[in-house]
C-alpha cells in the first residue's frame, strides 16, 4: 500500500550491529542508506524521516533521481534554526524535564510555537491559522 509515512526510520542501522557500525567505512554506510531507502520505498513508504545519522547526501541523491527512495517531506534545510530552514520548535517557560506538567497548559507555558518553520504562537499571541 503506497503512501505510508515513517517518522522515525533507521536506514543505515536497521540491521547492522552497533559494534560493526562503529568501525564501518563511511562509504559503506552511505550505500546501506541507499539500500534501506529503496527497501522502504518498495514496502510502500513514500515519505520518511531518517533519524539514524547524516542523511543530507541521501536526500539530495533521492531528490536528483540518482537513487530510488522515499522523499523527505521537508523541502527546506533541517537541523538548524536559521532563515529559510524548517523547524518545529517549542519555547517552554520553565524546565519540562524537571516538571513535565508545564506542557499540560500550552497557552500559559509555551511562549513560542513554531511548526513547519512558521511561528504559530509568540509571547501569548496566536499568529495565523491552525495554532493550538
Amino acid at each position: 500500500m503506497p503512501g505510508l509515512i515513517d517518522a522515525h526510520a533507521h536506514l543505515t542501522f536497521y540491521d547492522l550491529p552497533i559494534a560493526e557500525a562503529v568501525n564501518a567505512d563511511p562509504n559503506y554506510l552511505q550505500i546501506r542508506q541507499s539500500v534501506g531507502a529503496r527497501r522502504m520505498l518498495l514496502n510502500g513508504f513514500t515519505s520518511i524521516r531518517d533519524v539514524s545519522g547524516p542523511v543530507f547526501g541521501l536526500k539530495r541523491a533521492i531528490d536528483e533521481g540518482l537513487v530510488a527512495g522515499p522523499r523527505s517531506p521537508y523541502p527546506g534545510k533541517l537541523g538548524v534554526v536559521e532563515v529559510g530552514a524548517l523547524a518545529d520548535l517549542l519555547l517552554v517557560d520553565g524546565d519540562p524535564i524537571a516538571n513535565i506538567k508545564l506542557l499540560e497548559d500550552p497557552s500559559r507555558n509555551l511562549l513560542v510555537i513554531m511548526k513547519d518553520g512558521k511561528i504559530q504562537k509568540a509571547a501569548g499571541a496566536v499568529i495565523g491559522s491552525g495554532a493550538p
